[in-house]
């Protein structure tokens, strides 16, 4: 019995390192960012929602997530633009 349990732990773990090697680990990035994200915007903190939308983006091409990706580079841009039109 206790064989078993080894067996089913040692591929329980095999999964979670192949998960967290295979992109996991910047979605997990990705998605603290877009709390971080959420937070600057309910605080209209511009500058901080433009960064934190670029790095977010970056989070899912590190992940290769070319949809999100894709998604966070056009939230990016307009972050950028309501930023630079905000500051004159």
């Amino acid at each position: 019995m206790s064989n078993i349990l080894y067996t089913i732990l040692v591929i329980i773990l095999i999964l979670g390192m192949l998960n967290y090697f295979n992109g996991g680990m910047e979605k997990d990035l990705a998605k603290e960012a877009i709390s971080q994200y959420d937070i600057a915007k309910r605080n209209n903190c511009q500058g901080d929602a433009y960064i934190q939308a670029g790095l977010i983006a970056q989070f899912y091409l590190q992940a290769k997530d070319e949809e999100n990706y894709r998604k966070w580079k056009e939230v990016e841009e307009k972050e950028k633009i309501l930023f630079f039109n905000n500051s004159n």
